[in-house]
């Protein structure tokens, strides 16, 4: 049998190869379903199962969702009246402003997409909801995901990330309340207010670094008023609870007891793992690490994913420093690398260089595109750490060392994953040759079902453990 399939490039990257586009769909077993929670009149389960038709179930796409969209992480209303769920644009979708290929979206928040809540008509009076008014709640806010009804049911909360530019920034909390309106639609230009912001500056150490979460629990509400999110805090995960009254005063739109304009209204914060409270969210800035710093470090470099770019650069750059290293699926060419990755917009933020309409811009889709002008692959280069490998800096600068031949890499542990889509495995097969051309000793350890992360069963425990005798061999 022959192993082929058609590589249409519209899947979402790493973690998520030859998955084709989720969408949603409604399944609706009418009368078929007893009331009161599935038991008969005498509090008797099976005995109402057995009257349920199991068979009679319809099952229908959601109408009403703009064409080109990927839809997915649904969550019902407590009525039963609306979804909530998020969409992002999809290749080949027959939206004109579709990407041309689909950037990868595993750890990557600045990617566009939006919160949409469908609703009855009619408010979804008369029977089983035809859930068909689709409505764009989130605005214009990049990476809108994980929308959650407020108890009430008369609003959505949802996570979004600002474009920053960066894979994992700072996220905010916003909330869109539905208007009081005669016809039940009221998610149409429903008012939307900030929950949970974005501060431009650096708090304390002690104080709260900002919101850094993937997505909000399934249920997230421990009371109307209490909002619970989980989040990275320095080298800890944990649960933060925002308290803050959700109603249509939250966005100042007027109604039910206004209150003012919730967007400059801080919620109260509290850290459930007993860290200090605050109510801010702040974004990371990237600091470069002077030379001193990076001599006086480990003389191991034992680093994994991301950490791989930055291992081989220290590896290349200071080979006299360390006695030897284990990369994991690194990036070592960022030139190369950008036509096979699926953050090809990291490429560029690496370089430091900026595509046409922005690397992370509106008008890029999201992300950069091809093809890479040779003036950003020429940047892309110069950052990699094929540019340092052979030429260590010792012998790059001025100097008494001037002139003599820099020492050879120390030796080198690569671990590639085989079906890594945001690490091409020709990055570890270049570097293995440049190691060896530079009068390194490398090996190379291939993980064929492995992703970029390696972190499997089965793979993670054999990397670990090649890499621990690696250590042993090297450091006697």
């Amino acid at each position: 049998m022959v192993d082929a399939y058609a590589d249409r490039d519209d899947d979402f990257g790493e973690c998520y190869v030859r998955r084709r586009a989720p969408t949603l769909f409604l399944i609706d077993w009418g009368a078929a379903v007893p009331a009161g929670g599935g038991a008969d009149g005498d509090g008797n389960a099976a005995a109402s199962a057995a009257k349920l038709d199991v068979a009679a179930p319809t099952v229908a796409r959601l109408g009403g969702v703009p064409p080109g969209l990927a839809v997915g992480d649904a969550s019902w209303s407590p009525d039963g009246a609306a979804v909530a769920f998020a969409g992002r644009p999809a290749v080949g979708g027959g939206d004109p402003a579709a990407p041309a290929f689909q950037p990868g979206l595993r750890f990557c928040y600045n990617r566009p997409s939006a919160v949409y809540v469908a609703a009855a008509p009619g408010g979804g009076a008369g029977g089983a909801p035809a859930l068909t008014d689709v409505v764009r709640v989130s605005g214009e806010d990049c990476c809108a995901r994980s929308p959650r009804f407020h108890p009430s049911g008369g609003a959505v909360v949802w996570l979004a990330t600002p474009w920053t530019g960066a894979h994992a920034s700072a996220s905010v909390v916003r909330v869109a309340v539905r208007r009081a309106t005669a016809d039940g639609d009221g998610w149409t230009d429903a008012p939307v207010a900030t929950v949970v912001g974005v501060v431009p500056d650096f708090p304390p150490a002690t104080s709260f670094p900002g919101l850094f979460a993937h997505a909000l629990p399934a249920a997230p509400w421990l009371r109307p008023d209490s909002l619970l999110v989980n989040s990275a805090w320095g080298a800890r995960s944990v649960v933060l609870r925002y308290l803050r009254r959700v109603d249509r005063s939250t966005t100042g739109a007027g109604g039910d007891d206004p209150d003012g304009d919730a967007d400059t209204v801080a919620p109260s914060t509290t850290a459930t793992a007993g860290l200090p409270a605050d109510a801010a969210a702040i974004q990371y800035a990237p600091v470069e690490p002077d030379a001193a710093d990076v001599a006086d470090a480990f003389h191991v470099v034992l680093l994994t994913p991301h950490g791989g770019f930055l291992g081989a650069h220290l590896s290349a750059r200071y080979p006299a420093t360390y006695a030897t290293a284990v990369l994991r699926n690194p990036v070592v060419d960022v030139a190369s690398m950008a036509g096979g990755t699926d953050i090809l917009d990291w490429c560029y933020a690496e370089a430091g260089v900026a595509a046409a309409g922005g690397v992370d811009g509106p008008a890029s889709g999201g992300a950069a595109t091809y093809p890479v002008p040779l003036a950003a692959l020429t940047a892309m280069w110069h950052a990699s750490p094929v540019a340092w490998i052979g030429r260590a800096a010792a012998a790059a600068a001025a100097g008494p060392s001037a002139g003599t031949p820099p020492p050879p890499p120390p030796p080198t542990l690569l671990q590639v994953g085989g079906s890594d889509r945001r690490v091409p495995q020709q990055q570890s097969r270049e570097w293995a040759r440049c190691v060896r051309g530079a009068g390194g000793v490398v090996a190379t350890r291939h993980y064929a079902t492995e992703a970029h992360a390696i972190d499997g069963v089965g793979g993670g425990d054999d990397a670990m453990v090649h890499a621990l005798a690696w250590l042993w061999t090297h450091l006697g």
